[in-house]
């Protein structure tokens, strides 16, 4: 390890990382700019190479890409997408020298559409893995009570748990976000720090693409984005409140998907029994709620005066944990919505088959009576097969209050961990 590896804070996703270095010749950790890449790279290996720190590096390496290769293993390469045809050159390096865990990759943005073409899958040599911004078991937020691992044992039932964070903690959270470098600051300056975030993604980031949208047009697709979080808004009301045409809108939502801003929640796949026909466009969200609390000006004052619309960023922030606890136990999210009218805000599929279902409340009892109905349809509808794989039925809530009532786990955000 480096010398700096005394000032990093240990995060849950470090297990990600050291798994696959077991496995493969490098890892490649992308994500959204601030999230951390840099830092978890550093503290996994001991010699480096950043290739935005000026511009004679660039040129040095594009001309002789053994300069970004040769250094002592494990080897840090930042930024690797500047200088894209690096990724062939590690691949060949790897074979080379025929051992894992060798390099580390740092990325922000995916190569364009004609330079992706050109570079070989990485497929047995480079794992990528996706890195997201802080969880609350990162920030010291959590209790530790529920391991989110145990919730994909068959008949889990959670322990009796009171306490963890309050409602009022949660808008904060919303609205600060899980960036290293500003979670931990006051209201106000976290404020400002996300405003320069998000004018940067609009100014800077999105313009060194080979196709830069317009300025003001995408901020307005990101402010309707921001009021229809985690909805099944379609692009075509989304590019009317832009002024784009329905194609460029589209364009406009795969760039911010490329740097890794946006993410879009997919349909769960259908294992119903009738011929219910399950919903299939979309839910967006943005890699963390506070970018949406920007484009809209919230404050956690603002957020608990309209508790409509925190129940929605509230559901954001759950959905960006469940789906940093998932990627852990190679599983993904996904939600749940048929003609009915049945909606369940998210069902985690591990690769083996097994499935654990999630309704988000902020926590009334009547939002937890319906949490629970949704939760019991939903298992009246599941073909047998899939029946059998269901290990779990939850509901994730902004209380203080865990435990498990007819075969249903109400657990406290804040009492979630993974380990």
């Amino acid at each position: 390890m480096n010398t700096m590896k005394n000032a990093y804070s240990p995060r849950i996703f470090d297990q990600k990382v050291m798994s696959k270095l077991k496995i493969s010749g490098a890892v490649c950790i992308v994500g959204a700019k601030a999230v951390g890449k840099t830092k978890t790279g550093e503290h996994f290996t001991t010699s480096q190479i950043y290739l935005k720190e000026n511009a004679g590096i660039l040129k040095q390496v594009d001309l002789n890409n053994e300069i970004a290769l040769n250094g002592e293993y494990p080897r840090l390469i930042d930024e690797w997408q500047e200088i894209p045809f690096l990724w062939n050159a590690v691949k060949t390096r790897i074979d080379n020298e025929g051992k894992d865990g060798i390099y580390i990759l740092t990325g922000s943005s995916t190569p364009n559409e004609k330079e992706s073409k050109s570079l070989h899958s990485g497929a047995g040599r480079i794992s990528i893995i996706k890195m997201s911004t802080l969880t609350l078991q990162d920030m010291g937020l959590s209790l530790k009570a529920i391991n989110f691992r145990d919730l994909f044992e068959s008949q889990i039932k959670v322990p009796n748990k009171i306490g963890g964070l309050s409602v009022k903690e949660y808008a904060q959270i919303c609205i600060k976000g899980g960036w290293p470098l500003i979670c931990k600051t006051e209201e106000e300056i976290a404020i400002l720090k996300m405003n320069d975030y998000v004018d940067n993604i609009f100014q800077v980031d999105l313009q060194s693409l080979v196709s830069p949208p317009n300025p003001e047009r995408m901020k307005i697709l990101m402010s309707a984005l921001a009021r229809n979080i985690g909805t099944q808004y379609p692009v075509k009301k989304l590019s009317s409140e832009a002024n784009l045409d329905e194609h460029t809108a589209r364009k406009y939502l795969d760039q911010l998907s490329n740097i890794y801003i946006l993410e879009e929640l997919q349909a769960w796949k259908n294992h119903i029994r009738s011929s219910v026909r399950v919903l299939q466009s979309p839910k967006w969200f943005f890699v963390d709620p506070a970018i949406g609390a920007s484009c809209l000006s919230w404050t956690s004052d603002k957020l608990l005066s309209d508790l409509n619309a925190f129940g929605y960023y509230f559901e954001a922030l759950v959905i960006k944990e469940l789906r940093i606890l998932a990627n852990l136990l190679d599983g993904n999210v996904y939600f749940y919505k048929d003609t009915t009218g049945l909606e369940v805000d998210a069902i985690v599929e591990l690769r083996d088959g097994r499935w654990a279902a999630f309704e988000i409340k902020l926590g009334d009892d009547i939002d937890l009576k319906n949490a629970k109905k949704n939760l019991k349809r939903l298992k009246e509808k599941i073909n047998q097969f899939k029946l059998k794989q269901l290990v779990s039925l939850n509901i994730i809530t902004g209380g203080r209050h865990s435990f498990s009532e007819d075969d249903i786990n109400v657990i406290a955000l804040s009492h979630l961990f993974f380990q």
